[in-house]
This record gives structure tokens, C-alpha cells and sequence, in this order.
């Protein structure tokens, strides 16, 4: 096979692998485009029993958030489902102007109405009724952990939810613009590349990292107030505030992205106080996943076949070195027979005599 060849082979494998580690965004999404829209938020409780607080604004603001950011395009509120846990804690301020926000929602399940059952109740009539062309947004916001290995999410009530569960009771959606967003700790393992539907999905951490979380800090600057507020989830609160605005998904999540890293070099007192490590921000890492319809969805199939490129990319490198090296074997044995080889000649003791490169005009080897 020829070098050049071998080189083409090696960077295509190479590009394979690049792109199989890369994330799959094939388009992008704007909220509120279409007529016949369908949302349910959740947040699933309040308390932060690692941190000793409990009742905190944090979780329930995040829900109050995003559901003043759909109604600001065009939401009505018989299309949103708002389930908000907010028990001992009846004045949610979400973006520090000292007002009570749970007076601007109207709240469909409060408090110990917040249950998994009621959770399944809600999505399964909406998977029942939403069209094929409706656009429908789950978006959910809570604790979240392990459980027989797998990464869930948790109610206050002690029940947690798995994949296998919040898929089956999306069983029959038929909605080809489905926005999942999924706002707790490790969401990025919930999912991982097994999204089933058409559309879009956001998780606030990678699987195996925390999302963290802040709330009610007198010491936000203005400026820092506008971006992160006073309450909420340090990713998803920038990120409703450019779905407000009106931007796409992605651009939302970019610039989310971009803030939940700032953050780490701010300092508030939760560094002090409750000993987070300042690198925790940094490993959070936000995942966002867009499968289209009518297009193939590569993900499964190159995780698949990524050890197999992998192998391949190492069985080509091996190939490659060994023909290098016969070449230069070749290459080194030619110049040893131009300049000849011992040969039998008469002598004394009947050694031979070593042949010479010729110095006549025509380049001939001959033997003297």
C-alpha cells in the first residue's frame, strides 16, 4: 500500500474517533414556536441536609424561573403543568428584587402534592395527548443520586425516579420536539445517549459530577445578580434567562456554559461556610443532545464501533511502521550491491577480491 495511502487511512480513522467523542448537535430549537405546546416542571423538593439547610429558595425558584420564562413566550397556563415543593418556605425570590414570587405562577401540585405518582400522572397524559407536532418541555429540578448503580432523581418524599421509569411513562410521545432539561446532580449519567425522541436534551452535570447550586447571597454584586439572580441552579438560571430573551436552546446553552464557568472565580460565602471546592464548578460540565428526525442517529453506532476504530487506528499505525521499515531494509540493501560484494578470484590463498565501483565514463562496475 502506498505511504500516502496509508497516511489518508490513518487520518480518516483518526477523524472517526474525534468525531465519536464529540457531541451530536445537529440543529437548533426556538421555544415557543409552535401552536399546540405541552410543559411540566418540576421541582422535587427543598432541602439541602448535607449542608444543614433546609427550606431554602434554591430548587423552588429554579421551577418558578422557567415557567415565567415560558409564559414570556407565549406559554398559556393550561399548557403548563407547575408542580412546586416549597414547604416552610412561602417567599421564593428569584431574582433578588425582594418580592415574593410565588405569587406570579399558577401552581398545579404544592408541596406534599409534589410525588412521584403525580409526576407519572402528568407526563402520561401528556405523552396521550401531545400531537406529533406539538412541542413538549419537561423540565425537572431537584436531587439527584444513585440507586442499584444507576443515576436518579429523588422526591422529598423519600421515592426516586430511574430511566427505565420516566421513559415508560413517555411510552407513545409522539412529538418530534421534545426538550428534556434535567437540573440535578450526575443528570448527565440518567440519559447518556439513549434519548429516545426527536429533539433536545440539557443535563446541568456530567454523570459522575455534581450540579452545583447557590441561593440567597447578600454579597452578589449587581452585575452578578442580573446573571446568576438570587436563587436557582448556577447553569439553568442563566440559561431561562436567554430562553426568555428568545434565543435558540443552543445559544442559551452556550452562554450558560460560559457563566457557570465564571462562576468559579466568584466567591461568595458557600466557599467559607459550607467547604465546596472552588474545582467543583469547573467539573460540572453540562451536557446538551440533539437528535433530529429523518436523521440517522450515529451516537449508538460509533460508541459501538469505538474500540473497533480504536484497534483498527492501532493495527494501521503497526502496518505502516513495518512497511517503513522493510522499505529502508530495501532501501539500505540496494546501496550495499552498488558498491559491490566479495567475489571469488585467483590469489595466493584463494581469498577473493572485493569488486569496485568502475571510474569510467560510462558508469559500469567492472573487476580489475
Amino acid at each position: 500500500m502506498p505511504a500516502r495511502s496509508i497516511t489518508a487511512v490513518v487520518i480518516l480513522l483518526f477523524l472517526v474517533v474525534f468525531v465519536s467523542q464529540a457531541q451530536l448537535v445537529l440543529g437548533d430549537v426556538y421555544l415557543g414556536q409552535p401552536t399546540e405546546r405541552h410543559a411540566v416542571i418540576c421541582n422535587t423538593g427543598n432541602d439541602f441536609p448535607d449542608y444543614y439547610l433546609e427550606e431554602v429558595d434554591s430548587f423552588p425558584a429554579q421551577s418558578i424561573q422557567a415557567y415565567l420564562a415560558l409564559k414570556k413566550l407565549g406559554y398559556q397556563d393550561d399548557q403548563i403543568t407547575l408542580m412546586v415543593y416549597h414547604t416552610n418556605d412561602d417567599l421564593v425570590d428569584v431574582d433578588g428584587d425582594n418580592n415574593n414570587d410565588l405569587g406570579k405562577a399558577v401552581i398545579d401540585y404544592e408541596n406534599s402534592a409534589v410525588t412521584k405518582e403525580n409526576l407519572r400522572t402528568e407526563l402520561m397524559r401528556m405523552a396521550s395527548t401531545a400531537g406529533g407536532d406539538s412541542e413538549v418541555v419537561i423540565y425537572i429540578v431537584g436531587h439527584g443520586g444513585y440507586a442499584e448503580g444507576n443515576v436518579v432523581f429523588a422526591f422529598e418524599e423519600g421515592t426516586h425516579v430511574s430511566y427505565e421509569e420516566l421513559i415508560s411513562w413517555l411510552e407513545g410521545l409522539r412529538s418530534n420536539r421534545v426538550v428534556l432539561l434535567l437540573d440535578f446532580c450526575y443528570s448527565g449519567g440518567f440519559l447518556g445517549s439513549k434519548f429516545p425522541f426527536t429533539g433536545t436534551y440539557i443535563t446541568s452535570a456530567s454523570d459522575g459530577n455534581v450540579a452545583l447550586f447557590y441561593w440567597n447571597w447578600v454579597n452578589l454584586t449587581a452585575a452578578d445578580k442580573a446573571i446568576f439572580g438570587a436563587s436557582g441552579s448556577v447553569f439553568f438560571h442563566p440559561f431561562w434567562n436567554k430562553v426568555a430573551e428568545g434565543r435558540s436552546l443552543r445559544e442559551a446553552y452556550d452562554y450558560a456554559r460560559a457563566q457557570l464557568l465564571r462562576w468559579a472565580d466568584i466567591d461568595p460565602t458557600m466557599y467559607r461556610d459550607f467547604r465546596v471546592a472552588r474545582d467543583v464548578v469547573k467539573r460540572q460540565q453540562p451536557l446538551m443532545y440533539v437528535k433530529e428526525a429523518g436523521v440517522i442517529d450515529l451516537a449508538p453506532i460509533v460508541g459501538a464501533l469505538s474500540t473497533a476504530v480504536a484497534v483498527l487506528i492501532v493495527a494501521v499505525a503497526v502496518f505502516y511502521a513495518a512497511v517503513l521499515v522493510f522499505a529502508l531494509r530495501r532501501q539500505t540493501k540496494g546501496q550495499i550491491s552498488s558498491y559491490g560484494v566479495a567475489t571469488p578470484g585467483p590469489g595466493p590463498s584463494g581469498a577473493g577480491r572485493a569488486s569496485v565501483p568502475s571510474q569510467s565514463r560510462g558508469g559500469s562496475c567492472t573487476s580489475r
